[in-house]
């Protein structure tokens, strides 16, 4: 995390900000809906050319076809308010435009930027250890399940 608060290779801190806020949370929900997509080719006889994520898995008929254990792991993400947060921060970050809060002269490590998505607002730096430990946890998770299956 750089203090220093000065530009990087001539970007404005702001901007270097959201891109490691998007490239963060990006990655962490891509990382299970790649988990999802396996359960689809291998449990709902999916075989398009675009693969399941989280949302089509969810679908009642979908997550019936799964093994119990899967879909107690996808529920364990599904109920999981941080995943919530980290997936609507990305979905903000891809299609919307984010409100930037910014602060000057707080105690302790320099928060430059906070993001407001819909109704929740989360320092930069925040988010980014959030969506680290919600990838980590649940697809964690899924390699212990998958012997089981």
């Amino acid at each position: 995390f750089d203090r220093s608060r000065t530009p990087i290779a001539e970007h404005r801190p702001d901007v270097v900000d959201i891109a490691h806020a998007r490239w963060a949370t990006g990655t962490s929900i891509t990382s299970l809906d790649l988990c999802a997509a396996g359960l689809g080719r291998t449990f709902c006889g999916h075989t398009g050319a675009h693969e399941f994520d989280i949302g089509d898995i969810n679908a009642a008929r979908r997550k019936a076809q799964l093994p119990p254990d899967a879909q107690q792991w996808f529920d364990s993400v599904i109920a999981d308010p941080q995943y919530n947060d980290v997936k609507s921060a990305r979905d903000w970050l891809t299609h919307s435009r984010v409100g930037r809060h910014f602060s000057v002269g707080a105690a302790g490590p320099p928060e430059r930027l906070m993001l407001q998505f819909g109704s929740s607002r989360l320092p930069v730096r925040s988010l980014i250890e959030v969506a680290r430990d919600v990838a980590t946890r649940h697809v964690s998770d899924f390699i212990q399940v998958l012997p089981k299956l």
